[in-house]
């Protein structure tokens, strides 16, 4: 058996949090954390570096790449926190032998249904006839953001006057959840258009320099913004700390801040 000790980034441990005593979710969250892990530590290193005409190609190639698969990582995370059920099940079939790696699964996370789910309004989330069935259960929709996201960002605010300063200034409690809808959709699908090759004309304009820095930051503050309000969710699991969440949360954003280039 190897002895090997896994040193999971700031990031991880904020979005995962302590699973270190959930039997059925460890091997999910071990690779999870892994995963976010390595893509964090791979953008900081992309944004600390001089930019040569060869280092501008390959940011533009993979750094569109791995800022999506962050959000795609810790948005999972965060839902399997919160609706463990959810991702266990997508694990148990993925075990089963049959499981076809070369076939679109259809009990696989969707970013569609299970994340940013396709929502108009969240006026009149509570009527007296509103069915079961017809509640949509994604981690940025309404529900969950009139249960869970909104009460969460007013808790951290009162806990410490110096945090969520992208948000703070401007953003009343109850429009939170729409405001943050908002952010991770227009920067899912920037990431989208280099992650597809979208664009077939010269993108140097359109991903130069300072635009995929702007993705790239942009990426990694919305993960800690949502890492940190699921340990203010009171029924969210292995959840650590709010102190020690605070503590992570601001390491996140001095690394952040030491690798911003003028």
């Amino acid at each position: 058996m190897s002895n090997t000790i896994t040193i999971y980034s700031e990031l991880s441990k904020l979005a995962c949090g302590d699973f270190s005593e959930k039997t059925s979710l460890k091997p999910i969250y071990d690779n999870i954390s892994k995963n976010i892990t390595q893509l964090y530590n791979d953008l900081l290193f992309l944004l600390s570096q001089d930019r040569s005409s060869d280092q501008n190609f390959m940011v533009r190639k993979v750094g569109p790449y791995f800022a999506r698969s962050l959000l795609e990582n810790v948005c999972t995370a965060l839902l399997g926190r919160i609706d463990p059920f959810r991702v266990i099940t997508v694990s148990k079939i993925q075990e089963n032998e049959q499981f076809n790696i070369n076939e679109r699964s259809a009990i696989a996370i969707n970013w569609g249904s299970d994340i940013l789910t396709n929502e108009k309004s969240a006026s009149s989330l509570w009527q007296e006839n509103l069915h079961y069935e017809s509640i949509k259960r994604g981690l940025l929709g309404f529900y969950y953001g009139d249960l869970f996201w909104n009460k969460a960002y007013a808790s951290a605010l009162q806990a410490d006057q110096q945090i969520l300063d992208t948000y703070r200034s401007d953003t009343e409690i109850e429009k939170f959840i729409k405001r943050i809808r908002q952010n991770i959709a227009q920067l899912y699908s920037s990431l989208s258009k280099g992650v597809h090759n979208e664009l077939i004309i010269n993108c140097d304009t359109l991903y130069d320099d300072i635009s995929i820095q702007d993705l790239i930051n942009d990426s990694i503050d919305i993960c800690a913004t949502l890492s940190l309000l699921s340990h203010f969710i009171d029924v969210t699991i292995c959840s650590i700390s709010t102190t020690e969440a605070i503590n992570q949360y601001k390491i996140i954003k001095e690394r952040l801040d030491s690798n911003v280039r003028v």
